[in-house]
């Protein structure tokens, strides 16, 4: 197996060698996180975050808001979240005729909020659990994802300065 700094062909780079086969997956980080094409779901992320404050089906996504800021309750929230809306993988023919892996949400998922969810968990799981803030404008408390190089966002989509 490569050293922990040699980059494989598709552009990842390996943590460690000594994982256990089942974990193999979970030893691989990207060496450039590519949130920008989180962007779509990340916003539909943020929408469900911020009117988790209704009550609707959403009390998944109540906690992970109620979270930001606390990585370890945010970590527990997320993956509570990631339980309800995901059922299972399963293996598919894509239209080129190879198998994929496929996420398959549970029957009460509504359109898109799995796609958040796993934008959400990939967010974090390349940039951390500081890259999920709550404004620091005076009077606002909005949730919001951080998708900066820096990850050095404060502010919401409303309170952004151009």
């Amino acid at each position: 197996m490569p050293a922990a700094t040699d980059p494989s062909p598709d552009g990842l780079t390996q943590s460690g060698s000594t994982a256990p086969p089942d974990l193999v997956l979970a030893a691989w980080k990207p060496l450039r996180p590519a949130f920008a094409g989180l962007r779509d779901a990340l916003t539909a992320a943020e929408q469900r975050l911020n009117n988790a404050h209704e009550e609707t089906s959403m009390d998944p996504w109540r906690r992970v808001a109620a979270a930001a800021g606390d990585q370890q309750a945010g970590l527990s929230a997320l993956n509570g979240l990631l339980a309800t809306v995901l059922s299972g993988l399963r293996l598919i023919h894509h239209d080129d005729g190879e198998c994929r892996v496929a996420l398959v949400p549970h029957a009460h998922v509504q359109p898109g909020e799995l796609a958040a969810a796993q934008a959400l968990a990939l967010l974090v799981e390349a940039g951390g659990w500081t890259r999920v803030g709550r404004c620091t404008h005076r009077g606002c408390s909005r949730v919001f994802t951080d998708i900066t190089s820096g990850g050095n966002r404060r502010t919401c989509p409303v309170h952004q300065r151009g």
